[in-house]
């Protein structure tokens, strides 16, 4: 064997023998194949919304539910919360992924609110710890109960942490758990405006951890 050829054999066993990097196993150290997603402008990458100390930028519904250590958002209702949310965001916001990494500690409900305005409805994924099912509703403020758009089975468990994300895409609305596509749905409009975190139920706890968000061009 010459050396030349030599040094192709090892190159060609050390690349076969190598452990495969994100890029060929996607998951979620590269986000599932997409730590990065193009725009007009070039690459879109992630931004923390965890910026300086407690909850900056943040408007939570009741500051006794809502903490935070580290990177992590921890809401704890009391007795007397039944629903309550951590807002961020305006009403601009209409092209977007949001994406956190969720645990429902106790209660049977977390939520993502989005679509947030000075109007009065606003919309939600919400996690029926009941029906086992993960939901996009629609809330209006001032009437009682929501409006369930698309439901699809799902089980979460409680003290176990889940890749979350929200896509809105103008009239396109889509959540993944851990990198699959759970709901899908097409709005006649844009549900346009800031996002939230949200329970519902009394004495309800969630961990949010790293939420992020990035914008599309």
């Amino acid at each position: 064997m010459t050396t030349s050829a030599g040094y192709v054999l090892v190159f060609f066993l050390l690349s076969v023998m190598s452990p495969a990097t994100a890029d060929d196993q996607p998951g979620s150290a590269d986000d599932y194949g997409r730590a990065w997603i193009g725009g007009m402008t070039g690459r879109i990458k992630w931004e923390s919304m965890i910026q300086g100390e407690g909850l900056k930028g943040w408007k939570p519904g009741d500051e006794r539910v809502w903490s935070r250590e580290g990177d992590t958002v921890i809401a704890r209702a009391g007795a007397q919360h039944k629903g309550t949310r951590l807002v961020k965001g305006d009403s601009t916001w209409s092209h977007y992924e949001f994406k956190v990494q969720v645990m429902l500690v106790k209660g049977a409900n977390v939520q993502i609110r989005f679509g947030i305005t000075e109007e009065s409805r606003e919309y939600m994924v919400d996690y029926l710890g009941g029906w086992k099912a993960l939901a996009i509703s629609t809330y209006e403020r001032g009437k009682r109960g929501v409006t369930k758009l698309d439901v699809v089975n799902l089980v979460l468990e409680r003290g176990r942490e889940y890749d979350l994300v929200l896509a809105v895409r103008g009239h396109s609305v889509t959540t993944y758990i851990n990198g699959k596509l759970v709901n899908r749905l097409t709005f006649e409009t844009n549900p346009k405006g800031a996002v939230a975190l949200g329970t519902w139920g009394h004495r309800a706890v969630a961990r949010f951890r790293d939420p992020k968000i990035r914008h599309y061009n």
